[in-house]
């Protein structure tokens, strides 16, 4: 899809790394939302649980790219911008 990258730092917002999260917890807007919505929550549950917000293409920041519409390459995308989280302990979990 042209406009749409793969970088991580494109893809996923972390406003409040931790040293050592005892938790980590992927979240994915809603419908027409961004990742700023998790803003909040994360300064809410920081030191502890780490939260990775996606940002959408045509969003926010990344208003200038193209917005997907295949759900299936969004999918991919989003996995490969999230690989190196996965492999990270704590495990992430998905909101």
């Amino acid at each position: 899809m042209a406009g749409a990258t793969t970088d991580g730092a494109s893809w996923v917002r972390l406003y409040h790394p931790s040293p050592a999260p005892k938790a980590r917890v992927v979240c994915f807007p809603h419908a027409g939302g961004s990742a700023s919505f998790f803003h909040p929550v994360s300064s809410a549950l920081r030191p502890d649980i780490e939260v990775l917000a996606i940002q959408y293409p045509g969003r926010q920041d990344r208003r200038g790219e193209t917005p997907m519409t295949d759900i299936g390459e969004l999918a991919d995308r989003v996995f490969e911008a999230l690989r190196p989280q996965l492999l990270r302990e704590p495990r992430p979990a998905f909101f």
